[in-house]
């Protein structure tokens, strides 16, 4: 497997970043890999003791009251020490977790320049083992996305399925798209186990852009490379 030499791994949490960490494993297996993580605290977080007494739903369905300041530090907390351990226990290199407060999308973006490859950390709501999606940069470009695709499916043990969007695309797209919309409502039918683009090629340039691909996903999204500038933000 061609395998990066720096990974980092962001997400909101230690149960969202459960995915992208076996999928560094993977990408980490045949070599002396830096694996790096970061954990956004969100700023809803924030903002749950302020909602009284109303309740909230978990991700496995149950209303639970929501939680006090304290409870809410405490589950941070937890979290960190949970990630950290996980990314120590994945290489013998990996560094301190890094922490930052704000949206996930716009931070991780920013920490993961340096680094060959950056994974959004996203619980997968399937259940289910799914196929490896690359989005096609550019025909003609050079990117270390689609062997990185092929790699990962083939260390998972799945297929892999390229898009792309016309008129850009090249020989080996398997299906073409005439517009972001229409590629991202395919991924958002799919049942992805992870989404690889490059993160200089695109399509993916703005902060909207990348909400919308990490919400039709579902799972792990995987950038490659560096990007040419920051992206673009947006309002949320």
């Amino acid at each position: 497997m061609r395998s990066p030499r720096r990974i980092l791994i962001g997400a909101a949490s230690y149960a969202d970043a459960r995915a992208a960490l076996r999928l560094a494993r993977r990408m980490a297996a045949q070599s002396q890999a830096v694996v790096g993580g970061l954990l956004v605290e969100e700023e809803f977080l924030r903002l749950l003791p302020r909602l009284g007494r109303q309740r909230v739903v978990t991700a496995s369905g149950a209303l639970r009251d929501v939680p006090t300041g304290e409870q809410v530090a405490r589950m941070i907390e937890h979290d960190a020490k949970a990630f950290q351990a996980a990314l120590s226990e994945l290489a013998k290199s990996a560094g301190p977790l890094e922490r930052r407060r704000g949206e996930l999308t716009v931070a991780a973006w920013d920490a993961a320049r340096g680094w060959d490859v950056l994974v959004y950390g996203q619980r997968e709501t399937h259940g289910l083992s799914g196929r490896i999606v690359l989005i096609a940069p550019p025909a003609g470009a050079h990117s270390d996305a689609p062997p990185l695709a092929e790699d990962l499916a083939r260390e998972m043990g799945t297929t892999s399925i390229t898009l792309g969007l016309s008129p850009d695309a090249s020989d080996r797209v398997d299906e073409v798209y005439p517009s972001e919309a229409a590629l991202l409502g395919r991924i958002g039918r799919l049942n992805c186990a992870a989404v690889v683009l490059d993160r200089a090629g695109g399509p993916i340039h703005s902060v909207e852009q990348l909400r919308e691909l990490l919400a039709a996903a579902r799972c792990p999204v995987v950038l490659v490379g560096q990007p040419t500038e920051a992206v673009a933000a947006t309002p949320a």
